[in-house]
This record gives structure tokens, sequence and C-alpha cells, in this order.
């Protein structure tokens, strides 16, 4: 895979449009809703984003709309025939249709009123996630000190790209996503010297960076950076 740019030429493309972006004021905008039917499943939300277990209210999704990881941690408002709520992207559904939702079990109660399994239709379309922070980078469990492998949680956006700055480098380095949602990158023989600061660029072209850095790789370990506002 190849390494994402650095965060400053990632943003200045962003402050050129894209589908997720709008020129005018440089204002956070999300596609408008799309129709889409939805059925349920009961596995974890520790699913395939690699995100944290314990949520309730989670979907996966399609291939299209992971978008080989892309899509993790994005927040979704679903409205079905009973009501309206937030879900959030953790898990990839194969088999799915393109804008098909495979929600857990209380998110398909929420938006159908507790209707047997079955499918529904509904509407759903990308909104910030309600997380007031920190954003953390949380070591996997493959890290080590020659090898920084991270999962970004609790952001509001989507992220777009990540970099870390281990001690005393005179640069930031770009790290690569997996289809797992881990950012990853290689150091060779001298590994990295620690404490590490990372940061994150959000799909609005956006940047966070660790105020607390992590102390040693090792699974486990957290940075942490300040949470970006709602833009808008």
């Amino acid at each position: 895979m190849r390494a994402p740019a650095s965060l400053a030429v990632l943003a200045a493309a962003a402050a050129c449009g894209g589908s997720e972006r709008t020129g005018a004021g440089g204002l956070c905008a999300f596609p408008p809703p799309v129709p889409a039917r939805a059925t349920t499943y009961a596995g974890p939300s520790a699913g395939a984003c690699m995100l944290p277990a314990g949520l309730s209210l989670y979907a996966a999704v399609s291939p299209a709309v992971y978008a080989g990881s892309a899509g993790c941690g994005t927040c979704l408002e679903v409205t079905g025939p009973a009501a309206t709520a937030t879900v959030k992207i953790t898990d990839l559904c194969p088999e799915c249709a393109t804008n098909q939702l495979d929600l857990s079990t209380d998110a398909w109660n929420a938006v159908t009123g507790s209707a047997p399994a079955g499918v529904a239709n509904v509407g759903w379309r990308r909104v910030p996630c309600d997380e007031p922070g920190p954003v953390r980078f949380v070591a996997g469990a493959g890290a080590n000190p020659w090898f920084v492998l991270v999962v970004v949680q609790d952001h509001r956006y989507p992220i777009a790209a990540v970099e870390v700055l281990p001690a005393g480098a005179p640069a930031w380095l770009p790290l690569a996503r997996d289809a797992a949602n881990q950012w990853a990158r290689s150091a060779g023989g001298a590994g990295y010297p620690t404490p590490l600061h990372f940061r994150a660029m959000d799909a609005f072209g956006r940047v966070t960076t660790t105020t607390v850095p992590m102390a040693a790789l090792e699974a486990g370990a957290v940075a942490t950076a300040p949470q970006l506002d709602v833009c808008g």
C-alpha cells in the first residue's frame, strides 16, 4: 500500500474541494441522504475497523462505503419506519449492496421500533460523530519499538491521513492505512525513539496534533490530541 502524502500536501488538496467538501467558506458538507435497505446482525462492535467493543449503535457497511477502511468511525444518521438514530461504522459487510446497512440489534430496534429481524426501508446520511474528545491514537497488538501500528479512535469526522513524529526526528513520517483501519510504518533496524507524537487530518483537511504523546510502542499504549470542533 502506498503511504499517504504529507498532511501539508493533503490539506492543500482538500482546499480544492471534493465530494465531501464545499468551496465557499471552507465549510464541511457531507453528501445528501440516500435511500437504502437495512438488515440486522448480532456481531460485536469490535469488527473489521478494530474499534472498541461495547458500542450499542453501530453498523456494518458494503465494500463501497467501507472504502478499504476509510469509512471506519464515520457516523451515519439513519431514519427508519419508527425513528432516527445515529450509528457508527465499525464493520464490513462483504455481501451487502452498495448503500445497504447491516445494523446492530440496538440500532435496528431504534429505527424500526423493535420490528422482527428482516429488511427495512431506511434513509441514511453521514453526520459528525458526537464525540467530545480527545482523539485517541491507540497502539495495536502488533506494535513494537520497530513498528508503529495505531488505530485512531473517538474522532468526529472521517480520518484521511496520519503521521508520526518520533522523539528527536527532524520531520513527520507518513503512515499507511490497511484494510483493518490500522495506520502503520516500519522503522528498520534502529527502531523508533519515544515518546511519539501523532497528527491526523480529517476528511475536510483539518489537522489535530497530540498534546499527550505515546510513551512506549506497545499494544494498548495511547496518545491523545484535541478534538476538532464541529465545522460549518
